[in-house]
């Protein structure tokens, strides 16, 4: 064998090699680029789902303004005005009846001043004291 067809035999060694690492290589760069899309797509919907949370949350808090608002409008109740212990109870009836959620502690105010949570086992929690109280 001659040099040139040694040196020949080397290149295309060589190249069969560079060959066969270029298609690994490919088939890597394929399944990188299919992760990425795939987080991307994942990142994409969880924004999504973000942003409807956030509506929905929105349009809770309408629905209970509207609804006392109807109350209102309709009769139901003479007075525009409401106590921030009815409007908080309005709040529990309104979580409860539309997500069926009952909440396990209650605001009330007593008549020395405090208000706080009762929770369910009837423990208080002071949040606020009023003066002179």
């Amino acid at each position: 064998m001659s040099i040139s067809e040694a040196i020949v035999d080397s290149i295309s060694g060589n190249i069969e090699e560079l060959r066969k690492e270029n298609i690994e290589l490919s088939k890597q760069l394929k399944d990188v680029r299919e992760e990425y899309e795939e987080l991307f797509l994942s990142h994409d919907s969880l924004g999504k789902i973000l942003e409807n949370r956030d509506k929905e949350k929105a349009e809770a808090i309408m629905g209970l303004v509207e609804l006392m608002v109807g109350a209102f409008v309709s009769g139901f109740v003479d007075k525009n005005n409401p106590t921030i212990s009815e409007i908080y109870q309005v709040a529990r009836n309104h979580v409860k009846d539309n997500y069926g959620t009952e909440l396990t502690k209650k605001l009330v105010a007593r008549k020395d001043g405090a208000t706080g949570y009762v929770h369910q086992n009837n423990s208080f929690k002071v949040l606020n004291r009023r003066k002179g109280g």
